[in-house]
């Protein structure tokens, strides 16, 4: 019986393995209202260049809210006089962007020039776009201003006069006006203090501008770029302890504006089309700088950031559309981070509700790379999840940062809504964490909207995941009455956790779900899970592999086959060197031999039992 016990025991330890993984899983309570979402997060920098290019006009006029000049042009630009055009372009003057404003109901932040204006030519510009009927959501004193490469660079004391000047002469003019104080990094703490703390009786919130991984360009690794928005929520909180520490009695009215935001830095700066480089996929303009967009929205909305503007429309490093004054480039490009942008514009809802998540594998980067970023356990997947539609529609947006190996699907359990039995569903991404729109790896929409339709079994269903991809998901209530806890408008609440932070990230090596994925090209079935699997029609992109003779799955950077039509392409450094972000090795899924073992194990067991019964019986 010993020999037989250990037979047995052995069965099991080879079985009980790939029985042991966890299913990654999201709970989203519809009746936990946590406050209003704030379209003015989904705001842009506008800068005054290309008014003659229709699809910057277009973009522009999408955006909830517009921060124009937008950027260090603040220095150059005043409402009131017209620059000569560069490189025979003209700029957008200001009727050009109040017209752009106008035609999309577009709010504006107002950036004012504390260089070449006055705070009474401040004001009559505030009066001016009041009287065109736009809505002037904040108006901003000056640019970085705390940075000795601007060009309106002074001392906190001198910067704060500037600021109860004009917020003296705007309200003046136009009562009520929101004035907006500029702020520097962690290494401006003692400028920030001084500044907020002489300021605080008359500013309405503090101007921070985000852009964690702002380094070298030869030095960029998408994993990094990718958990960039995980330094969001411990920003904000040292940012709002720094305001209630030096504003007193008003550190509770003044809000967090991000009045530039984004994830990478790795594209060369030109000036002219001739040094302009050979085509290749940088991290800024592909689907990593997507995948922060794709979780950064999400922690803006929870962490309650009162709007936020991302840098920039149009731009040749940053631009949402490339080209600039004196740079050719396809204006009919949206990059990636662009479409991220749209997808949460247009398919997430206007009442944060709670998520919680568990299971979610995680892999680990070393930490920032200049004045922000983040160093930790990141987790694949983050989801955020709304109401709209009066609490009839509900909108989830999930973010997955990892490969097809690292999570495949991930199960959705709803309370308080029972759903439609069919589901919509839009997806961006699904191929490599370097697909671009630039020509270098295939057709400019090689990255674009995917819609779709999934059926949903009940308010317990799967959602699959595409490989480095954000997908928005909206099921509509069945029927039945809509209840809600008591919430408010104020926004979520700044000091408990975050939506989606409220369990501890699982341990790295938490095991990935036992399903056989396909992980080359899109045209493959997706796994089977508990809803029917879609098809997507896509061109073939290959996924990486782990490297030889590494037990782990990294977050890589695919290697991009030649262009014919983009000249050499040159190809990324892997992102396993040195980076720290490997997740160790999950056991593998359940081959035709486990179950063998599995199936002979209870059928020994079961064959066990009747005779033991029998004999305990004929005792």
């Amino acid at each position: 019986m010993k020999t037989f016990g250990g037979f047995i025991a052995g069965l099991a330890a080879l079985a009980l393995p790939s029985l042991s993984t966890a299913q990654p899983r999201l709970e989203i309570d519809t009746a936990a209202d946590r406050g209003a979402v704030s379209r003015d997060v989904y705001g842009g920098d506008l800068e005054f260049i290309n008014s003659n290019v229709p699809e910057v006009a277009a973009l522009a006029a999408e955006l909830p809210l517009l921060r124009f000049p937008g950027g260090d042009a603040d220095a150059i630009f005043r409402w009131d006089q017209s620059l000569p055009p560069r490189c025979t372009r003209p700029g957008f003057d200001w009727n050009a962007a109040a017209t752009v404003a106008s035609r999309g109901r577009s709010g504006l932040f107002l950036e004012t020039n504390i260089v070449r204006s006055t705070p009474a030519n401040a004001a009559a510009w505030v009066q001016d776009a009041t009287r065109r009927g736009l809505r002037v959501a904040w108006v901003g004193i000056g640019n970085e201003v705390w940075g000795d490469w601007d060009a309106g660079y002074r001392s906190a004391s001198r910067y704060a006069s500037d600021v109860i000047a004009h917020a003296t002469a705007i309200r003046a003019l136009v009562p009520g006006t929101r004035i907006v104080l500029s702020i520097g990094t962690a290494r401006e703490d003692a400028w920030n203090r001084e500044a907020i703390r002489r300021t605080a009786a008359v500013i309405d919130a503090v101007d921070y501008h985000y852009y964690p991984n702002h380094h070298a360009w030869t030095d960029m690794r998408p994993e990094e770029v990718v958990a960039g928005a995980e330094g969001i929520a411990p920003l904000l909180t040292r940012l709002r302890a720094m305001i209630r520490a030096e504003a007193g009695a008003r550190a509770s009215a003044i809000q967090v504006v991000l009045g530039e935001w984004d994830g990478a830095a790795d594209a060369p700066r030109v000036v002219k089309m001739d040094q302009l480089v050979t085509p290749r996929a940088y991290a800024m303009w592909s689907m990593a700088d997507a995948l922060f967009y794709g979780a950064a929205l999400g922690e803006m909305l929870t962490g309650g950031v009162a709007a936020a503007m991302f840098y920039e429309v149009q731009g040749f490093r940053f631009g949402a559309i490339p080209g600039d004054w004196c740079v050719d480039q396809d204006t009919s490009i949206r990059r990636p981070k662009a479409l991220v942008h749209q997808l949460w514009r247009e398919h997430f809802g206007d009442r944060l509700v709670a998520v919680t998540a568990s299971g979610v594998p995680s892999y680990r980067v070393s930490g920032p790379t200049n004045w922000d970023g983040f160093a930790g356990d990141v987790p694949y997947v983050r989801a955020y999840a709304s109401l709209a539609d009066s609490g009839r529609s509900l909108r989830v947006i999930v973010t997955h940062r990892g490969g097809a190996s690292n999570v495949a699907s991930i199960a959705i359990n709803l309370r308080s809504f029972a759903p439609e039995s069919t589901a919509s569903v839009w997806e961006v991404g699904g191929g490599g964490v370097m697909d671009t729109n630039e020509n270098v790896r295939g057709p400019i929409d090689v990255v674009r909207i995917r819609a779709r339709s999934m059926a949903v079994g009940g308010a317990a269903f799967t959602l699959p995941l595409a490989p480095y991809s954000v997908t928005a998901i909206e099921l509509r209530r069945s029927g039945g009455p809509v209840v809600m806890d008591a919430g408010t408008d104020a926004g979520p609440a700044v000091d408990v956790p975050v939506v989606g932070r409220d369990v501890p990230t699982p341990p790295r090596d938490v095991p990935r779900p036992e399903m056989d994925v396909p992980v080359v090209g899109r045209d493959v079935p997706r796994p089977e899970v508990d809803v029917p699997a879609v098809t997507v029609d896509a061109p073939v992109v290959m996924m990486d592999a782990p490297a030889p003779g590494m037990d782990a799955v990294v977050i890589g950077v695919d290697v991009p086959p030649a262009s014919s039509d983009a000249g050499s392409t040159e190809v990324p450094q892997a992102v396993s060197q040195g980076c720290g972000c490997a997740v160790p090795g999950s056991p593998a899924p359940m081959d035709p031999m486990r179950w063998f073992i599995v199936v002979s194990l209870l059928v020994v067991m079961a064959a066990l039992r009747p005779g033991r019964a029998r004999a305990r019986s004929s005792r």
